[in-house]
């Protein structure tokens, strides 16, 4: 979860402060995380290998065809703010506070 939200906020600072190692940083950074997503979602070792290039392609893919119809550096802006946002979303829903009768 680290390297997507470390990721996901270089490509937001990237948009702001034009450094060119934030872009690398937070591309490496969300490969990474991308790759541990779909280690995630199988058990068997040869799976692992197969859903982590799946997740990263499909995500790459993804960005790329966006980056085909628009702005390169909106659309970095707009990968990153998603990806922190999800990182956000998956600490508040795990953070163990139940609000209800459960």
């Amino acid at each position: 979860m680290g390297a997507a939200l470390l990721g996901g906020a270089s490509w937001v600072a990237h948009y702001f402060v034009v450094e060119p190692a934030l872009s690398w940083a937070g591309a490496v950074l969300l490969t990474i995380a991308l790759a541990a997503v779909g280690v995630g979602l199988v058990r068997q070792l040869w799976l692992k290998l197969i859903a982590a290039a799946g997740a990263v392609l499909l995500a790459w893919s993804v960005i790329e065809l966006a980056r085909e119809a628009g702005n390169d550096d909106l659309v970095q802006l707009v990968a990153g703010g998603v990806a922190t946002l999800l990182v956000a979303i998956a600490v508040m829903r795990g953070s163990g506070t139940h609000h209800g009768n459960h």
